[in-house]
């Protein structure tokens, strides 16, 4: 028994020597400290990577967001995924308003990969930038919380501030499930396929349409706010397992300090009237905007 007591000791020891040590080189070697978030990234993410070598990747991205010299240690079961269990890929998959989106493809099978959402604020000061994260966050659980009658229509997001691999500066990260490349616009269907046929042959996807669109109005007319159905793809239809399914894959708000809130309010009644008329709404003219 005061053997294995002795080599857990043991091992508990050499992790943190192991853990110190990478700090160590995280902190003050100047190669690793000159290395771009990018091949952070890589390192992080990376197959054939030791532990040892991701640990010092994940210290380097959380150096240079800090403002002063740290003085205490970061735990890496605080990360809010396993970076082992997945790749980051180079480029940019898609590109909003607001984001640009990178991919984390699984090496686990049948675990999702996941989609990098970085914001594309990145002047502020720390502070700044985790007051908007707040917003962004808060933004999402009110929505969230608007549908929760619609369980599948708002994915799970989890958010954290990093360097971008945009630009090597600090930004605000967004984690959320991949669903794969057929992702179909819900307004591009509109313009090409023939929405009202295809709602015929699914029932639950004219059922969720016409949910959507009833929340949505009543939270319009209760707060004055609308989800943002401007941006490529937000308001989608996904194929989950046999079924299409209505999805919000930007379940945020039209607040973004740089737009002109009337344009763009304008802008979405256009939009929602357009959908309540080709779905078939009941009352194709109940919009609150």
């Amino acid at each position: 028994m005061r053997k294995n007591k002795n080599n857990r000791m043991r091992s508990l020891e050499h992790y943190q020597k192991q853990f110190s040590r990478a700090t160590e080189t995280a902190f003050v070697d100047e190669q690793i400290k000159n290395r771009k978030a990018t091949e952070h990234l890589a390192t992080l993410f990376g197959e054939a990577e030791s532990k040892f070598d991701r640990t010092v990747a994940m210290l380097s991205l959380v150096r240079n967001l800090l403002p002063f010299e740290p003085k205490y240690k970061y735990e890496t079961e605080h990360l809010p995924i396993n970076p082992e269990m997945y790749e980051f890929k180079e480029g940019t998959i898609g590109r909003g308003g607001e984001n640009d989106v990178y991919l984390l493809e699984s090496k686990v099978e049948g675990a999702p990969s996941m989609v990098l959402k970085m914001n594309h604020m990145d002047n502020g000061s720390t502070d700044q930038l985790v007051a908007r994260a707040k917003e962004i966050k808060d933004e999402y659980e009110k929505v969230k919380e608007w549908f929760k009658e619609m369980s599948d229509l708002v994915p799970e997001e989890l958010s954290l501030i990093m360097e971008s691999p945009r630009n090597g500066k600090p930004g605000i990260a967004t984690l959320q499930k991949y669903y794969g490349k057929d992702i179909r616009d819900i307004f591009r269907v509109m313009m090409r396929e023939n929405l009202p046929k295809l709602l015929e042959k699914n029932p639950r996807l004219k059922a969720e349409m016409f949910n959507f669109i009833r929340i949505t109005d009543a939270k319009a007319a209760e707060t004055g706010e609308m989800v943002d159905l401007l941006g490529p793809r937000n308001l989608s239809i996904v194929k989950v397992g046999d079924e299409e399914r209505l999805l919000l894959l930007d379940p945020h708000l039209i607040s973004h300090p740089e737009r002109n809130q009337e344009d763009v309010k304008a802008r979405q009644k256009k939009r929602l009237d357009y959908l309540r008329t080709e779905i078939g709404y009941p009352d194709a003219t109940a919009g609150v905007f």
